[in-house]
């Protein structure tokens, strides 16, 4: 006889019965389990791969927004330094340092420093402006465009 039959009855025991339901649910409860952490996973993953996506969409947008400033900068200084008789000699320094220390890597300043050193000199050679000038050009030349302040 086995060991779930009584003997004295011939019935199964409420254990064997309990542990045969265990045995039949053991499988579809396995599936469910690993089916939910799976699941959890993936959301997890997905919810990762969106904030990547979400943060890489913001800095794109940062960047261009950015440069749309430089552009627009560049174009307002630049067409207000060209314009020729306009402006004093200390806007003009201005609008250098400007150009200097926003656009020195992509822009050759030489060409502009000479004329507004021209006019410094033209001017009066003893212009509090000179300093100004001297100052900008030797920030652009000796440390590549960064002010010390």
């Amino acid at each position: 006889m086995s060991d779930d039959v009584s003997p004295q009855t011939g019935k199964t025991s409420r254990w064997a019965k309990a542990s045969g339901l265990l045995r039949d649910l053991a499988t579809p409860l396995t599936v469910a389990i690993v089916g939910l952490l799976a699941s959890i996973y993936v959301n997890r993953q997905q919810s990762l791969e969106a904030n990547q996506r979400a943060f890489a969409e913001l800095v794109s947008q940062r960047e261009s927004a950015d440069t749309n400033l430089r552009v627009e900068m560049f174009k307002t200084v630049l067409e207000g330094f060209l314009r020729q008789g306009t402006g004093a000699v200390s806007d003009q320094i201005l609008k250098l340092e400007i150009l200097a220390y926003n656009f020195n890597e992509s822009l050759d300043l030489g060409p502009l420093f000479q004329d507004v050193f021209r006019r410094v000199n033209a001017s009066d050679p003893e212009d509090p402006n000179r300093r100004r000038l001297t100052e900008v050009a030797s920030a652009v030349v000796f440390t590549g465009g960064i002010p010390d302040l």
